[in-house]
This record gives C-alpha cells, structure tokens and sequence, in this order.
C-alpha cells in the first residue's frame, strides 16, 4: 500500500499590529502518516471524539479528492503532535496542511504550492497561518478578489522566539467575538507604520524597532482581559530582556522575541509561582515549511 509522512510546523500569527495579515513558522511540529487501504478510515493518535471523519485532518484529505470530482480513498492516519490545540499556535492549520498534502501527493500532485495555498485559505478561512505553515519563514498575506497573496520576509539569525504557553484554552470564537467590528482610523494607522517597522526589525535584528514594532490596537487590547496573568506574564518578561511581547493568533500563548540565549532560563524561574501554569518553550524560525517525507 502506498504511504506518506507529513511533517508540518506551528505558526504564530499577527505579530503585534500584523492582524490577519502576518505569520511566522516555528520549530514545533505535527508529524502525520498514511496509508492507503481498500477502505475505511482509522485514526491513531487522538482523543477518542476525533478518531472520525470529522477530524480535521480526514476533512481536509477527503476534500481535496472531492475537488477533483473523486472519492477519497480508505486511509489509516497517525498523528504525532507536540502543537497544543487551542492555544493560538496554528494547530488547525497544521492538521488541515498534512491533510491537502497527503492528498496532493496520492493524486499525483495535481496542484502547485501557490494552489494549494489558495485550498487551504478556502478551507481554513484566513491565510495567515496556512501560508507559513506551507512555505515556512514570515510571510505576509492578503486575499484580493478571493485570491491570496504571499510574499515571505528574512528573519535574522540572531532573533528567538520563546512561546509562553498556558494550561488554560481559549477558543478562537471568543477571541475573536472580544474584538469591536469599527475602529478608530488612528489605530488603523497606529499598526500600519508599525508592521513596517517591524518587518525591517526581523531583518537586521534592531533591538529599539522591536520596542515599538510590536506594539498594537486592533486586538491584543481586546484580548489581554480573557488571559489570566496576561498582565504579570508581559511585565516579566520584558523585564527579564525580552525586545518585545506579543500576543500568538487568536492566544492564549505569548511569545516573546529574544536574543539572549539566558531569556528563557530567567523568565520561566519568575512566572513559575503564578496562578496559572505556564509552559516556556523556546524556539526558532522553520524556514522549510511543510516537508512531505515518502515511506
């Protein structure tokens, strides 16, 4: 039987005043494996309530052969998934990705990389988390007459991210019902000088611009209330060195970017007596993206 490994990085999405337009792969990954069978669907590696064909992986798998007017193949799934779901680290998207891939590649690889982002946007609803979990690296993205647009962005080699992941969920639906639906036109231009900035920040790692780049006023402000120790967990961190905090997707995660190599060592002993738990795990920029690995 033919079989297939798909491996596929977290994203983090916004970056401060990139709302719905910036994201960034990161090195924690989804690991999915294939295998086609005569029939039937078997799901490993998830609770229970997933193990079916509303599993986001499945949906996605099935629907790229709908798309093409087939019927999708029996398939046994694995997952393997360090991506906490729900935490605003672009597990939907990583299980959406493996899913269109495998499916891409049992087809024959009908569809090319800049079609398939344009599938996953449909499927996902927004491209700023599929399209750095697809080409890895920054990205920046917009939809126009329904098409998305990419175009990817350096990171410097000095520049770390450390996720700061809570015990707690926050649905993406609160999160987003939290955000008012008209805003003031000075806030508008408040984030648009600051993803330029920011952008520019990436590139040549200059402490002062993350200061003020990763400031924002179109989310987080709205945000911050439905994170317990959002408030504790930035002042620490900032203080601790970190070039700035930004709130990750829709949260509750918060990254911090760092280029002292002691950041995570220091921030994790000082947010450790907290109410709530919080996981901190460093990480780099996934500049590959997702990589299909045959069997």
């Amino acid at each position: 039987m033919q079989s297939v490994k798909v491996k596929v990085p977290a994203t983090s999405a916004n970056l401060g005043p990139g709302f719905d337009s910036l994201g960034i792969a990161l090195t924690l990954y989804a690991d999915f494996d294939f295998e086609l069978m005569d029939e039937g669907l078997i799901i490993e590696g998830c609770p229970e309530e997933y193990k079916n064909e509303n599993n986001l992986v499945y949906t996605a798998f099935r629907g790229l052969y709908w798309r093409l007017g087939k019927r999708a193949p029996g398939v046994k799934i694995k997952i393997h998934s360090d991506i906490p779901p729900t935490r605003g680290l672009g597990s939907s998207s990583a299980m959406l990705t493996g899913g269109v891939l495998a499916a891409n590649y049992f087809l024959g690889n009908p569809y090319s990389k800049e079609e398939l982002l344009q599938i996953l946007t449909e499927f996902e609803g927004h491209p700023d988390n599929v399209s750095p979990c697809l080409y890895g690296g920054l990205t920046a993205t917009a939809v126009h007459g329904e098409k998305p647009y990419m175009v990817s962005f350096p990171v410097n080699e000095n520049i770390r991210f450390c996720a700061m992941i809570p015990s707690f969920e926050l649905s993406t639906q609160a999160s987003r019902m939290a955000i008012p639906t008209v805003i003031n036109h000075k806030d508008a231009v408040f984030n648009v000088s600051r993803i330029a900035l920011l952008l520019k920040a990436f590139e040549t790692a200059d402490e002062a611009l993350f200061s003020v780049a990763l400031n924002d006023r179109l989310h987080q402000p709205y945000r911050e209330h439905l994170i317990d120790d959002y408030k504790t967990v930035r002042l620490n961190a900032l203080a601790c060195g970190a070039l700035g905090m930004y709130l990750s997707g829709a949260g509750p995660t918060l990254i911090a970017v760092y280029s002292d190599n002691a950041f995570p060592e220091r921030v994790e002993k000082l947010i450790s007596g907290i109410r709530n738990e919080w996981i901190v795990k460093p990480l780099d920029v996934d500049r590959q993206g997702a990589v299909i690995e045959e069997m």
